[in-house]
């Protein structure tokens, strides 16, 4: 396929995603949201269902643009709520994570931790901040009030999920190389090549509280190492149609009940796995994949027909409407304005998990 033909299909790509984004947050999910502070669980739903047709339309999409997943795992026990630990190869690993997520898990329960900057990307981040996906400023006196928060909504709610972390806090990077190397250097540590020291702080946060007192009770924790060929970097190389070829994720299901009691403890066995990650990775790029076990297959019997005909429909009478309507329009206009202030200076997650502190 010459560069020609990519930047048309990845432009495509980009267009749907932008699109579909916009009306179906506009005509479904903000509409609903004063459902919240009446009927939260139906909200919360409700929320979850447009989210997970929205993940299912774009997997689809990167199937068909060649995109192949490949799982390596001594166990078929993959959909338990869980915290999900993953090293962080690149800026797209999050989105990259929805395939394994529809194939093996259930997105309706993932939830992943994002840069706080992500929320303010129009229709996109405020549709993550609907679906309560944890925005993180790297401040730990700052996430740690959110954190508590974030864990009572759940609770509340009786909700299971699949919280998804990147422990390195960044993408692998020249620039987070360097800064990893430095911290590896201060504190007696080896360098490493494919990824980078682990924070521990958060991580060990969150396996204390997810106990069934303080937050969501979750059966086990989920280390997954992902690995790539023809790997896309970032949003760039969608948009040039570089897209992923290959997706190569390991993972080892760890009981909960399993992890080190003492925090010292915890803080090793972290950074114990991130050692193994790396070694784990090194082999990959030599071998071309994980182990010497065959992967797994994606479910067959995961049908994705009727998440991805309902969400392409809404859309579709979305943008009828826009086109042919111009109250519809209008209200398009404002709503989009609103959000944008609400975002801003408040936040839709804000607004969710306040309500339950």
């Amino acid at each position: 396929m010459n560069n020609g033909v990519r930047t048309f299909f990845g432009a495509i790509y980009i267009a749907y995603l932008s699109i579909s984004t916009a009306i179906g947050l506009s005509f479904t999910i903000i509409p609903l949201f004063p459902l919240h502070f009446i009927f939260p669980v139906l909200f919360r739903s409700v929320c979850d269902f447009m989210m997970y047709s929205w993940i299912c339309a774009n997997v689809k999409l990167m199937g068909l643009f060649g995109t192949k997943l490949f799982v390596y795992s001594e166990t078929d026990d993959l959909n338990q709520p869980s915290l999900i630990i993953m090293n962080h190869k690149n800026r797209l690993d999050w989105f990259i994570y929805f395939l394994f997520s529809v194939y093996y898990q259930d997105p309706r329960k993932l939830k992943i931790a994002l840069k706080n900057s992500l929320r303010s990307v129009p229709f996109f981040g405020w549709a993550c901040q609907l679906g309560c996906y944890l925005f993180l400023r790297r401040d730990w006196e700052k996430d740690k009030i959110k954190l508590n928060k974030y864990l009572q909504y759940f609770k509340s709610l009786q909700w299971d999920q699949q919280l998804l972390i990147f422990c390195e806090g960044t993408n692998f990077c020249p620039e987070s190389k360097e800064a990893s190397d430095k911290y590896a250097k201060m504190n007696d540590l080896p360098s490493y090549n494919f990824v980078l020291h682990p924070r521990v702080t958060g991580f060990k946060y969150l396996v204390r509280q997810f106990d069934g007192t303080h937050g969501p009770n979750i059966k086990c924790v989920y280390d997954v190492t992902v690995g790539y060929k023809g790997e896309a970097y970032g949003e760039t190389d969608i948009l040039t149609g570089n897209f992923t070829k290959e997706v190569h994720l390991h993972i080892e299901r760890i009981d909960l009940s399993a992890l080190p009691e003492s925090d010292e403890d915890l803080d090793i066995w972290l950074k114990k796995r991130w050692e193994t990650k790396e070694k784990s990775l090194e082999s990959f790029y030599q071998i071309g994949h994980f182990s010497n076990n065959p992967p797994l297959q994606p479910q067959p019997h995961r049908d994705l027909s009727s998440q991805i005909f309902i969400y392409n429909l809404v859309v579709v009478i979305g943008f009828y409407f826009l086109y042919t309507n111009r109250f519809v329009l209008v209200y398009f206009l404002l709503q989009t304005v609103a959000c944008f202030l609400i975002s801003k200076y408040i936040g839709f997650d804000n607004l969710i998990i306040n309500h339950f502190a």
